[in-house]
């Protein structure tokens, strides 16, 4: 998943480049290019929903170009989120329905049914928290850009 976003900056572009590359390495993320006008980042990844939503960037490029700073940013710790979430409860929900049919199956069949009942809501939960994970993440991307251009105004 990729997210572009750019804001105008009335200051010096380059404190802002400078703020956002301070910002994601206090968020643990590598600099793996840098230059005059901007660099690549790569992120340490999500595992959780109570992490910093940034860090649902797998890698960030920011460049600032005139009085513009540009980031394009891949989503990669929100996507393995959101395919986590989808994926795991309805794996889980089939394997114990598999576990409980060789255990139960002569005397007690609707004892499969259980499980599958209980992955059956995460058909909607788990898109639902992808799509919100990776909402949270463009609006942290989205904010950190919006208080980048703020500080480049402070002389």
């Amino acid at each position: 998943m990729q997210f572009i976003a750019s804001v105008a900056v009335e200051g010096p572009p380059q404190r802002a480049v400078s703020m956002l590359r301070d910002a994601l390495i206090a968020n643990a993320f590598t600099i793996t290019e840098a230059g005059q006008t901007g660099f690549k980042a790569t992120g340490p990844g999500m595992t959780s929903t109570n992490q910093n939503a940034i860090r649902g960037v797998s890698t960030a490029t920011v460049r600032a170009e005139g009085n513009v700073i540009h980031v394009a940013a891949e989503l990669g710790g929100a996507a393995w989120i959101g395919r986590f979430a989808v994926l795991f409860p309805l794996s889980l929900g089939v394997l114990l329905a598999m576990v409980f049919g060789m255990l139960w199956w002569p005397k007690h069949r609707d004892a499969v049914i259980v499980p599958l009942l209980v992955a059956a809501p995460w058909l909607l939960l788990g898109p639902l928290m992808a799509r919100t994970v990776r909402r949270r993440t463009e609006q942290a991307i989205e904010a950190l850009l919006q208080s980048a251009a703020s500080i480049s105004r402070i002389k």
